[in-house]
């Protein structure tokens, strides 16, 4: 139609691969510089400096996708997985404990911070509910992460030899792993529709996410026992494991 203002079809799909494939390469190729500057330049005689870069070499990528209109979470994300594999073994063994626990530290108090935006979001918003897209929005979030992990889990256990994910991981992993924090802050950046629509996304995230956490989260400890697994143990093993990797060879 002449003088049409609608998009073309491959407009939306050229800014999805735009989008994807900018972020992945953006964190590719940041992780891989970081990984060579720490492998070829010796920065274990001062970890302050060696923690800093480390630091800030994993949130470049956000900064640099936010900055050229690409997904920051995604950049982010490959960066930080390839970050683990590659350039985390180049640091010292000090740096390498010092940043497990700053990362743990950051990522508990940005998580808390926004749960407790979002409980301020639940009485000083202007809210639009409707109970029949509240609940096709957790239906439909409790039937991608099955449709996500079930599969995906059967595909990576052909590769991994004796170390499977077996059944109830499985379904902890699906039980226990909608937090919502990252798709509610998602939704206040919604960019689409009227205010209303707006006002509408933003509540149903806010409601899922608060039912999913109260009918979820809270009873996953009893669900983990249940299933025979025990925290405590898991959690004994790992200090153990880093403070083996902290002692000094003899």
């Amino acid at each position: 139609m002449i003088g049409s203002s609608r998009p073309q079809w491959y407009v939306p799909m050229f800014s999805f691969v735009y989008i994807f494939a900018g972020s992945v390469v953006v964190g590719v190729l940041t992780s891989a510089l970081a990984a060579l500057i720490l492998k070829h330049l010796n920065l274990s005689k001062q970890p302050t400096l060696e923690l800093a870069f480390y630091l800030l070499m994993a949130y470049v990528p956000y900064f640099m996708c936010e900055g050229f209109g690409m997904s920051g979470i995604m950049g982010i994300l490959t960066g930080g997985v390839l970050l683990a594999h590659y350039a985390h073994p180049n640091l010292s063994t000090v740096t390498q404990i010092s940043s497990n626990y700053c990362f743990k530290s950051i990522a508990y108090l940005t998580e808390t911070f926004v749960f407790v935006y979002l409980g301020t979001a639940l009485t000083t918003f202007n809210h639009s509910w409707d109970s029949a897209t509240v609940a096709f929005a957790i239906v439909l979030t409790l039937a991608s992460r099955a449709a996500n992990i079930f599969p995906l889990s059967r595909v990576v256990n052909k590769y991994r030899g004796n170390a499977k994910i077996d059944a109830k991981n499985q379904f902890i992993m699906w039980f226990s792993g909608l937090r919502g924090a990252i798709a509610f802050a998602l939704s206040l950046n919604f960019p689409g529709g009227n205010e209303v629509t707006r006002r509408v996304v933003i509540s149903t995230t806010l409601v899922s996410v608060i039912c999913l956490n109260a009918s979820i989260h809270a009873p996953t400890i009893d669900m983990i026992s249940g299933l025979g697994y025990c925290a405590v143990h898991g959690y004994r093993s790992w200090r153990r494991n880093i403070a083996y990797s902290a002692a000094p060879e003899s």
